[in-house]
Formats: C-alpha cells, sequence, structure tokens
C-alpha cells in the first residue's frame, strides 16, 4: 500500500510540475506593452511553443477586408486584432502574404516551411501587425517587410533559410527577441530608418548578423551576435545606437561603421572580434565612442581631434586616430589588434607590434605625411593615403595581401621584410608615383608585387621579390631588382605598356618573364637565366616590345619564345647574349613570329663568385649561437656545399649574397670547414674557417664544512669507565635470557 501510495503520490506531484511549467509559457505576452516591455528588461528570453496543429495552404491577404472574409478572427481594432494562428503551411512559394492594410493583426504560432522560392512572411505595405512565436524555415526570405511600419516581429525562431530577415523602405518597427541561426545572414535593413533592434539572439550565419545600410537612427540593443561571417555592419546609417550588445567568434568583424557619422557606441562586449571605421569624408569619422566598448576585456582607443601628443602604454584593445596631428605612437604591443589613422597627418608609428590583428595591423584612411618605422604586424594598409613613408617594417602573416596600396600615390616604400601571404605588395586602383625602394618580399604563394588597373608611374629598384604581376599597369621601371623564386613569373605583364625592364636578375622562377596583350615595353640589360619553365615568353597580342642587351641561358626548353608581332630583339646593331649561340649568323626566336635577333653574342661566364674571408672562431664547448656567415657576390649563383674536416654537412641553392651555418655541439678539438660556392656556369671559389672548440672549465665542488665524528685523544674515554660500561651490558644481557626462559616455563 505504501508502494501505490507513493507511486501516486509522484504522479500528482509531476503532473502537477507540468501543470505549473505549462501554465507559465507566455504565449501572449507580447500582446501587452507592459509584459513586453518586461520582456526586454529581462535577461531570460521566453519560451517558443508551437501549436501549429492545423494544416493550411498559403494565405494572401490583400485588404483589411480579406481578413474577415477568410475567417479569421477579430475585428481588427488595437484591443481586438486579426488572428492567425496555430497554423502549418508547407509550399514552395511564399507562406502568408499580407499587403495594403492598416488593421490591427497578429501571425502567431504558426510553422511556415517547403522550399526557398518564396519567403515565410512578406509584409507590403502593412501597418500594425505583429508576427510572434513563430517557426520559419527553408524559405528564400523568412521574413520580408516593404514600405511597412509600425510592425512587431516578436520571438519567432528562424533558421536554415536562404536569406536573411529584410526590412527594406520600412520605418518604425520592432524587432524583438527573435531566435535567428544558420541562415545567409541575420538581418538586413535597407533603406529603413528609426527601427528597434533588441534582444535578439543571431548565430551560426553565412553573411552578416545585422547590416544597416541607408538606415539612420535606428537602434541595435542587447542583441547576441555569434559565430557569423561578420558582426554589424554600418553603411549609410548616421546617427544610430549601438549599445549593450554582445559580439563573438564572428569571422571577419565585430562591428564596422561606414559612410556613417555621428554613431553612438557604448557599452558593447566584443570576443575576438575587431572593430573599425570607414569613411570618405572626415565627417564620417566622428562619432561617440566611449571607453566602456571593450574587446577582449580591453577598451577601444578612439581618438578625435587629438594633436601633438605622443603615447609609448597601451591601456587599450586597437587605437583609431581621427583627425588628428603630430602623434607619436611607439614601443607598443597591440593583442590580436590594430592601429588606423583616418584624416591624420605628419603622426609617426615607430617600433609597434601588432602581429595577429584580425584586420590590417597598421592601416591609413586619407593620411598624409605619416611616418612607419620599424614596425612589426601582419598588414599594412594605405588607402586614398599619399606622401607616406613606410621604412624598415617587418610584415608577415598568412592572409592575403601584406603591404596594400589603394588610390595612393607618392608614398615611399623602403627596406621592408614581407614575407609569407599570397600576395606581399599590392599597387591597386591608380596608386601613382610610388617608390618601392630595397625591399624583400618572399614566401609568396601568388606574385611578391601586383600593380593592378592603372596603377602608372612608379619605381621599383634593388627589391628582391619572388615574381611581379601587372594588369592594366602603365609606365613603371623596373631597375635592379631580383625576381627569383616566383611560382608563376619572374615577370608576368597583362595588358601593360611603357614598362621599363631594366638591369635585374631574372632567375630561379618558374618562367622568367611573361607578356601578355602588351605593348611598348622595354626589356633591356637583364640577366635572365635559369628559369625551369622557360626564358621569356611573349604571347599573342603582344607587338612593339623591346629586348636588347639580355643574357639568356639554362631556360627550360627555350630561352625566348615570340607569338606576337612586331616585337624587336636587337636595337641599332645591339642584341642580346645566349649561351647556345653558335658564334655565327642571326640568332632565330621559336615562337609563330618569326622573330630574329640579327646581332646576338655569344655568352659565357668565366668568373668565380667572390667570396668573403670570414676570421677563424673559437668557442666553449656547450655555448649556443655559433655560426660561419660567408659574403658572396655574383650575377648566376647557382648552388654550394660546406664540409667539416672533409665530410660533407651542408649543401643546397643559393641566391642571395649571404650563406650561414651552425657550428653549435661540437666537441673539443679543432675543425676546418670548408665552403665551395659555384655559378649557373660552374665557376667556382672557396675559403676555409679554422673553427676551435675549447673544453669547458671543471665545474667545481664546493667546500662543506661539518663537525668531526672521530673523537680526538682527548674525548678517548678512561679504561676503568670503559670496563664499567661493558659489564653493565652484559647484565643487561642475561637479564634478558632469564626473562625469556621465565615465560616459556623453563
Amino acid at each position: 500500500m505504501k508502494s501505490r501510495t507513493a507511486t501516486i503520490r509522484n504522479i500528482v506531484v509531476v503532473v502537477a510540475a507540468i501543470t505549473l511549467i505549462s501554465s507559465s509559457i507566455p504565449f501572449d505576452s507580447y500582446s501587452n506593452p507592459t509584459a513586453r516591455n518586461d520582456m526586454m528588461n529581462s535577461s531570460e528570453k521566453p519560451i517558443n511553443v508551437y501549436l501549429a496543429n492545423v494544416l493550411h495552404g498559403p494565405i494572401i491577404i490583400t485588404s483589411n477586408n480579406d481578413f474577415s472574409a477568410q475567417g479569421f478572427l477579430g475585428s481588427g481594432s488595437e484591443s481586438s486584432p486579426y488572428l492567425i494562428e496555430n497554423y502549418s503551411i508547407n509550399t514552395t512559394g511564399t507562406c502568408i502574404s499580407i499587403s495594403n492594410t492598416d488593421a490591427h493583426f497578429i501571425v502567431r504560432k504558426c510553422l511556415l516551411t517547403g522550399g526557398d522560392d518564396g519567403d515565410g512572411i512578406l509584409m507590403d505595405n502593412v501597418m500594425n501587425g505583429e508576427i510572434s512565436n513563430n517557426s520559419i524555415s527553408q524559405k528564400d526570405r523568412p521574413l520580408h517587410l516593404l514600405l511597412s511600419s509600425n510592425n512587431m516581429i516578436v520571438n519567432n525562431t528562424i533558421s536554415e533559410n536562404r536569406l536573411q530577415v529584410t526590412l527594406h523602405s520600412s520605418t518604425n518597427n520592432e524587432v524583438l527577441e527573435n531566435n535567428i541561426s544558420d541562415n545567409s545572414g541575420g538581418l538586413y535593413l535597407l533603406s529603413s530608418p528609426n527601427n528597434l533592434v533588441a534582444n535578439n539572439s543571431i548565430l551560426a550565419g553565412f553573411g552578416t548578423g545585422i547590416i544597416l545600410e541607408n538606415s539612420p537612427e535606428s537602434t541595435l540593443t542587447k542583441n547576441i551576435i555569434s559565430n557569423n561571417q561578420g558582426g554589424i555592419y554600418l553603411h549609410s546609417s548616421s546617427r544610430s545606437i549601438i549599445t549593450n550588445n554582445t559580439l563573438s567568434e564572428n569571422i571577419g568583424y565585430g562591428i564596422i561603421l561606414d559612410d556613417s557619422s555621428e554613431v553612438r557606441l557604448s557599452s558593447n562586449i566584443l570576443l575576438n572580434n575587431g572593430f573599425g571605421i570607414l569613411g570618405n569624408s572626415v565627417e564620417e569619422w566622428k562619432h561617440d565612442i566611449s571607453t566602456d566598448n571593450l574587446v577582449n576585456g580591453k577598451p577601444i582607443g578612439y581618438f578625435w581631434d587629438l594633436h601633438g601628443e605622443r603615447i609609448d602604454e597601451n591601456p587599450y584593445y586597437l587605437m583609431i586616430f581621427a583627425n588628428c596631428t603630430n602623434i607619436t605612437v611607439e614601443n607598443i604591443v597591440f593583442d590580436r589588434s590594430s592601429i588606423t589613422l583616418g584624416f591624420s597627418s605628419n603622426c609617426t608609428l615607430n617600433n609597434n607590434t601588432s602581429l595577429e590583428s584580425q584586420g590590417f595591423g597598421i592601416s591609413f584612411y586619407y593620411s598624409v605625411d605619416n611616418k612607419v618605422t620599424n614596425n612589426r604586424c601582419n598588414s599594412l594598409s594605405l588607402r586614398y593615403s599619399s606622401n607616406n613613408d613606410l621604412f624598415y617594417n617587418t610584415i608577415s602573416g598568412t592572409s592575403y595581401v601584406g603591404v596594400n596600396l589603394r588610390v595612393s600615390s607618392y608614398n615611399r616604400i623602403e627596406g621592408n621584410t614581407i614575407s609569407g601571404f599570397e600576395d606581399g605588395l599590392w599597387l591597386y586602383e591608380e596608386s601613382t608615383h610610388n617608390h618601392v625602394v630595397n625591399n624583400t618580399i618572399s614566401e609568396s604563394l601568388m606574385y611578391g608585387a601586383n600593380l593592378l588597373y592603372w596603377s602608372n608611374n612608379n619605381t621599383f629598384s634593388d627589391n628582391h621579390i619572388d615574381g611581379v604581376h601587372l594588369h592594366e599597369a602603365h609606365s613603371n621601371d623596373f631597375v635592379n631588382n631580383t625576381f627569383s623564386g616566383g611560382d608563376i613569373a619572374g615577370v608576368d605583364m597583362f595588358g601593360s605598356s611603357n614598362i621599363k625592364i631594366l638591369n635585374n636578375n631574372i632567375s630561379g622562377n618558374s618562367i622568367g618573364m611573361s607578356l601578355k596583350s602588351s605593348w611598348s615595353n622595354e626589356v633591356v640589360s637583364n640577366t635572365i637565366y635559369g628559369n625551369s619553365g622557360g626564358g621569356v615568353f611573349l604571347n599573342s597580342g603582344t607587338h612593339d616590345n623591346l629586348l636588347c642587351l639580355n643574357v639568356f641561358g639554362n631556360n627550360g626548353d627555350a630561352d625566348a619564345r615570340d607569338n606576337g608581332n612586331g616585337n624587336q630583339w636587337n636595337s641599332t646593331g645591339i642584341g642580346n647574349y645566349w649561351s647556345d649561340y653558335p658564334g655565327t649568323g642571326a640568332y632565330y626566336i621559336p615562337g609563330d613570329a618569326g622573330a630574329i635577333d640579327y646581332h646576338p653574342h655569344g655568352y659565357t661566364d668565366t668568373e668565380p663568385p667572390i667570396i668573403s674571408n670570414p676570421a677563424d672562431i673559437e668557442y666553449i664547448e656547450g655555448t649556443l649561437g655559433n655560426s660561419i656567415t660567408w659574403s658572396l657576390t655574383e650575377d648566376h649563383p647557382s648552388h654550394y656545399v660546406i664540409y667539416r674536416n672533409g665530410i660533407l654537412v651542408d649543401s643546397g641553392d643559393w641566391d642571395s649574397d649571404l650563406i650561414n651555418t651552425s657550428i653549435d655541439g661540437l666537441n673539443p678539438g679543432a675543425y676546418y670547414f670548408t665552403i665551395v660556392v659555384f655559378d649557373i656556369y660552374n665557376n667556382w671559389s672557396s675559403d676555409e674557417v679554422i673553427v676551435t672548440v675549447l673544453a669547458a672549465e671543471p665545474t667545481s665542488i664546493p667546500t662543506v664544512t661539518t663537525t668531526s665524528t672521530i673523537p680526538s685523544e682527548n674525548d678517548i674515554p678512561h679504561p676503568i669507565l670503559v670496563v664499567i660500561l661493558i659489564a653493565e651490558i652484559g647484565v643487561v644481557m642475561i637479564l634478558l635470557v632469564l626473562l625469556s626462559k621465565q615465560q616459556r616455563g623453563l
């Protein structure tokens, strides 16, 4: 009986609990403005329950009268809205379409799905509607408001749709407490000012969480935006308010303000997401950004109209300087973020580190006469910026471009090391009259340098670059550079003219030079040697180029191939040097053009490489950082070998002016290190360095003072005392024996 009574009691408790829980579900809370305000201020989101127990076909409402005509309950007043509820609609077209109405209505607790050719709910020229507690999935646009105002979108679950929730030319609407996930984007407001977007959860979208485009004076507050392609993006949406939002792990960015002014940003939390400003006028860089906006726990450092300040301490996650002059920022280490200058001049950025920025490590917009020196960053960008000096920076990373100039002219880029990018350097969209001098650009996946779309009149000199590409770029000069290691080509041109390629070393590439649809270029006095796929290729559409005084040899199947028209391979008695020229007659260039070098020369290099003679070295056994460095000079380097006491210990190709080998880890003794360096003509030079390794000093054993336990002569006991002590021990032993026998009964 007790067991049965207990069972009955447990059932009653469970039923009572279920009843209590079900009675607490706020199905209709949003019909009550007071309840809605309470929900806005609550940190707990309501629970969505979709009954949707009535199958229904698509619903089309085109006037106020259609609500009652189609049998929907209500009168259309604010106190008695028409109700469309509990329907399950599965269609490849639009599930619910409402247009040209101002009657009050509610669409709630519906399940809308069925193919992405139509919208979940379309509202066209609609006022006074409420869309609440619905589930919308697998549609084109889950919710689409067009020319609609004073509507509410509340507590819906919106997932796996092709596009995002869209408000177009719609004002004074409220989008509250929705769960939006796994769509191509979250929420898109286009030409839709004065809307409120609050307390939504926007997750795992394939686009941006919230976009405001031409939608000023909107408010975004208390939204959670996570794991989308981007967080919040404003374009031409001035005087908007972004407050108390949480953005985390969005791939591209956290918040971007673009072509917008006087945006108020406060109390937002960004986790592993960045923040940036874009704009084409100084007014579009003026915002109200407080320091309670935190990125990974640190404030955003936004500085407006600051002048003559020096900053060498950094409490900020990132720094943005807008309309500033004569600012110095140096010795700052940034945590995954950046320094941005907008409409600023005569500033100096020196010896800062920003290696893991989510955006550009250092970026300028409409900024002039600034100096960027000795910084370490993962990228550097100039847009609409001129007369800046970028000197001796180390720029390394794995992103798309290392140094990016867009519509930026008269800048000087000198002595930088750029490595690890898809393209090391971009001069893009009319970036002209820039000087690129003595830089090293390496480990590029595509090209070391790219000159694109009317980036004209630039000069490259004394650089070491793993390939350069020109696309519709004109009147650029390349002098005394080394183009080596290009996986596509050392020099690659398309649609380019009046380019001067003078006195460069073009070797060790897949192809030395490739010209496509390019004309009136000069290729003079270059060494084009040792390119595995060929020397110079002139493709069809290439015409009227001059190639002379170049040295060709050891270039794959052909030193040159001309399929163009009217290209000249000699000038006034001066042709090119060909390693396979037999010594008499003209030199015939392979290819459809039937081109001929009428004044060729044979070429054989008999000069060995020039190698330095480092001093002999001594070091102590066990120390680290010991090495030998040889300096070399050679126009046609090939390979090297290093021997230690006659045994090969190192070898490889060389195309730079230094070879370094470690000599750590040797036992005490004398070692003879011999290097032999070869050029491509098999000329060689050698040098020997004697390395003496000294034995390390023996480790001294510390002296430990102890108290002796050996008695001195004065400490030896008196003989009588010794006898007494022995007797006492004997007595004790006898007593122990007797006691043992007594216990055994003996």
